[in-house]
Order: C-alpha cells, then structure tokens, then sequence
C-alpha cells in the first residue's frame, strides 16, 4: 500500500505506463489499488523483484519456470507486461544457476557424472548447456576430441583416425605446419638420395 500511495504521487505518475488501466484501478477496504482483484504492484522500488524472489525460492512453488510463476502470481498481483518480467527475471535466475552450482558444488566435490533433478527435461537440458558453458567444455570438447582421435592406442596400436583413414589428421589448424613438414621430408629424401647416387 505504501508503495501505491507513492505511486499515485504527481511527481511519480507518469512514471510508468498502465496500459490504460488505472482508469479501471478500484481501490480495496484497506486502500489499495486492485485490477479486477489482483493488486496493482507499481514499479517503484524493487517490489516486482522482491515478489519474484519470493514466490521463486518458496518451497510451495515447487520449482516454478516462468509460465507457471506467472500463473501463480496472477493470481495476486498486475502490473503492466507482467508476464515477460517474470519471464526475463526466470532466464536472469537460470543464467546465475550454473555459476552458483560450480561454486558451491563443483568447487568442494569436483564435477559430477550423473545430475539428478527433479525438473522437467527442458529445464535440465538448458540447465547442462549453460553448466557446460561455465565449466568451457564448449570451447575445449572439440580440442579434446582432436587430442583422442589423434592419440595411439595400445588397443588397436594406433590412431583411431589413422586407424580408419589411413593417415594422421592434422587438422585445419596445423594444415600449413603439416604441409611443411611434408616438404621438408620430401626434400631430405631426394637430397639423401642424390648423394647415394654415383
């Protein structure tokens, strides 16, 4: 109620714009401003936050993604384009997550083989794209699997890459040093060779 009655101020109106709904604000016994009885939450302050946050920690939300927060919160509150603050407060909320879970997890137990959650599939997927992202293994997986393919193994006593196409893979990156390298072998070879012929 504090937070409207600042908002009804002059000076404070024309802050935000209602969409053409304070024309249909009724105010409650106890003063405060509702849209077809949800109270009107005006953007003053970080009460839209503060709200989010609440609603988004509490243990009867059972982990709510965006569109059911808004389902939730609609139910109470109205403010002007709603919906999408909720849904960019949640994306704001999963891109914090992966730095969050690498400093208190990761950092005291390493990185973990399995996550189990109890989310839907949507939210694990994004939720292990960003955690492989904060971890680098975007940048550094191709690398990796470079190293590996290109890597002897005692197994098959080569390889996998020569092992399946006949040569190393020197990749795109070592393309030129590769060339070099075969020219300067081929030059060798015919110098050593023409000093052996009389």
């Amino acid at each position: 109620m504090k937070a409207q009655n600042e908002a009804r101020k002059e000076e404070n109106y024309g802050i935000e714009d209602l969409c053409g709904m304070n024309k249909k604000l009724e105010p409650r016994a106890d003063g405060t401003l509702c849209l077809n009885g949800r109270s009107w939450t005006p953007n003053l302050g970080n009460l839209r936050g503060v709200i989010m946050h609440e609603s988004h920690k509490s243990k009867y939300s059972i982990h709510p993604r965006s569109d059911k927060m808004y389902q939730d919160l609609k139910k109470l509150y109205w403010w002007p384009n709603m919906k999408t603050e909720i849904a960019t407060y949640e994306n704001d909320s999963m891109e914090k997550l992966p730095r969050q879970y690498l400093k208190e997890v990761v950092s005291k137990h390493g990185v973990p083989v399995l996550i189990i959650s109890n989310r839907d599939g949507r939210f694990s997927s994004q939720f292990r794209q960003l955690l492989n992202k904060a971890l680098g293994w975007d940048r550094h997986l191709p690398l990796v699997d470079f190293s590996y393919k290109n890597s002897y193994h005692t197994s098959i006593k080569a390889a996998p890459f020569k092992a399946l196409y006949g040569h190393n893979n020197y990749g795109v990156i070592c393309e030129d040093e590769a060339k070099r390298h075969n020219s300067r072998a081929k030059t060798k070879t015919f110098e050593e060779d023409s000093y052996l012929l009389p």
